[in-house]
């Protein structure tokens, strides 16, 4: 018994140094495989961190693009009404120097007239004791003349009164339509650099959607963002209208921009399973788009994948859709009637052509808008 407990003491150092068993090498894949998924799961967070911080940078450009196009409307309206009025001012100016010339002439010659009647003038007269008659016949003429020559001097004054008002009048439209045609200069240099940066936020965001999954993965929630919208936009209180209701208006409503259309409701978006629930009309950029039909605005705003979009109500649970547009030019509230300027043609929200992108719905499922569409030949 002392020998094997004497033999147990002197092997124990060497199984208290001993090293341990090699793990196998499925274990230690295994641990640099939940290594490598960690790092990827951190990755696609930072990458949907970055990706939405773009589409916000994305939507504030173009929230901003669209406040300066609107600016810049607004004050090529005043610009051309400036113009109106100065060019007014101006013919107002020149046949007021046309009848000064007149009435200048006019004195001219009455001053001829008297100085021709000078012999005749009254004290002579008086004191030449002329024949009665022919006396009274020669005050008169007289009297005539010189009434005649003040209304001149009085109409002269009055032109002179006018004319300087207009000069003056002409000279602060100048300086107005200046100051006009200086914010307008300013405005499409402020577009045109939030032109240029929103490309380069176009340019960061597909940096962040590179395969064709991700694509995929980003559209659908586009649509699903859409969809939430059109459910929200039904539970309220629906447009009431007095008109002949849209339902029965198919193959008659207007078109609401005219362009090639590149892409038809129910074709694939992309090259996936996913489909089109409208039509895209491609378009020049600042191209009107006008109401189909007369409604009420429900949603102007920007919204994720669909850019600056409009939703009109026309009451009996249908809605026409317009994105992608440029700048708007209603607001959620409005009564609009068919024809009605709302929007023009841009690429808000996308990277893709001018272009505008319209669904129409019914219950707030889409349906092809084509068949309701005037035939455009």
């Amino acid at each position: 018994m002392k020998k094997i407990i004497l033999t147990l003491l002197l092997c124990l150092p060497c199984l208290l140094f001993a090293k341990p068993p090699k793990l196998s090498s499925k274990t230690v894949q295994l641990k640099k495989l939940n290594r490598q998924i960690k790092q990827l799961q951190q990755s696609i967070a930072q990458a949907k961190d970055k990706r939405s911080t773009v589409y916000q940078e994305l939507k504030q450009t173009d929230l901003r693009i669209a406040k300066y196009s609107t600016d810049l409307r607004q004050i090529n309206q005043e610009l051309k009404q400036e113009k109106n009025t100065l060019a007014k001012l101006q013919q107002q100016a020149r046949l007021q120097q046309i009848s000064l010339a007149q009435h200048t002439q006019l004195l001219s010659k009455q001053v001829r007239s008297a100085y021709m009647l000078g012999q005749f003038q009254p004290l002579k007269i008086i004191l030449n004791q002329e024949n009665p008659n022919r006396l009274s016949r020669l005050l008169t003429y007289y009297a005539y003349i010189n009434k005649a020559r003040v209304s001149i001097i009085q109409k002269i004054n009055t032109t002179l009164g006018d004319l300087l008002t207009s000069k003056q009048a002409i000279l602060q439209h100048t300086e107005q339509l200046q100051h006009l045609q200086n914010q307008q200069a300013k405005q499409r240099t402020e577009l045109s650099q939030e032109q240029r940066y929103r490309q380069r936020v176009i340019k960061q965001l597909d940096a962040t959607i590179q395969t064709k999954a991700q694509r995929l993965a980003n559209t659908k929630q586009n649509k699903a963002n859409l969809e939430k919208l059109i459910q929200q936009l039904k539970a309220r209180s629906p447009f009431l209208q007095a008109v002949l209701p849209l339902r029965q208006m198919r193959g008659k409503l207007p078109w609401p921009t005219l362009g090639k259309i590149t892409h038809w409701f129910g074709s694939a978006i992309n090259n996936t399973q996913l489909k089109y629930n409208g039509i895209f009309i491609k378009a020049a950029q600042d191209k009107p788009i006008r109401s189909i039909y007369p409604g009420k605005v429900v949603f102007a705003n920007w919204l994720r994948g669909f850019g600056l979009l409009m939703i009109v109500e026309h009451g009996q649970g249908m809605m026409s859709l317009y994105a992608h547009n440029h700048a708007l030019y209603k607001k959620r509230g409005d009564i609009v009637d068919s024809g009605d300027l709302l929007a023009t043609v841009g690429h808000s929200g996308s990277d893709q052509n001018n272009g505008l992108y319209f669904e129409l719905r019914r219950n707030g499922k889409p349906i092809n808008p084509i068949p309701w569409l005037r035939s455009r030949t």
